[in-house]
This record gives C-alpha cells, structure tokens and sequence, in this order.
C-alpha cells in the first residue's frame, strides 16, 4: 500500500500501468472525496510467488546492467544475453544482483583504467 500525490501524474502512471497497483478501498476518493489531493494505492499479492518474482526482477535487472554497461562500452549485445553470464563475465543475479553487476563492472573499469 501507498499515498501518491493525484498531481503527480508520472508516479501515478509508473504505479497504476507498469505495477499493476489499483485504488484501495480505503482512498479517499473511494468515499467521494474529489478534492483530496492524494490517493492511496495497494497491489494485491494473494496467490503471487513472491520468491518467483522476485528473481526475475533480479534477473532483468542484471540484464538491464549488463546492456548499460556494453552500451557504454560499445559493445553490441542481445539484451539479457545468458552468454555472458554463463562465462563469469557477468555474475548470475542474487538477492543483491544489480549491486553485483554493478561492483563487478566498476572492478572491471577500473581494471581497464576506464574511470
């Protein structure tokens, strides 16, 4: 559950089509408040795998790092590329997989003396 502020449409539009949040029964708009200036946002879990979700976020976001990293590097890669992780290239997402990549490639930065 969440407040947003109604005049902040981007975050309104971030919750509401990219998450999948809905308005909650308790919002004041709800109860026929059209002057409040918030809303209250929730999103339901009930029959979600949270640990599913959870690693496939990790994962898409490893791979969001890993073509970051090759865009600025100049390199052409697929988009979520196994390749590279099954090399040791890029390490495998865990609980902490984008602060993983990211160590990784500042280490290999640094190794490279690209700063």
């Amino acid at each position: 559950m969440l407040t947003v502020f109604k005049s902040n449409v981007s975050a309104m539009a971030l919750y509401r089509q990219k998450l999948s949040y809905e308005i909650d029964e308790t919002s004041p708009s709800q109860f026929g408040d059209t002057e409040c200036p918030y809303g209250i946002l929730s999103l339901d879990l009930r029959g979600v795998d949270i640990a599913a979700a959870v690693a496939e976020k990790s994962h898409q976001a490893a791979a969001s790092a890993e073509a970051t990293a090759a865009a600025a590097a100049g390199v052409t890669t697929k988009a979520a590329s196994p390749s590279l992780a099954d090399s040791g290239m890029i390490p495998s997402p865990n609980e902490d997989g984008l602060a993983t990549v990211t160590a990784e490639l500042q280490k290999a930065n640094d190794k490279n003396g690209n700063s």
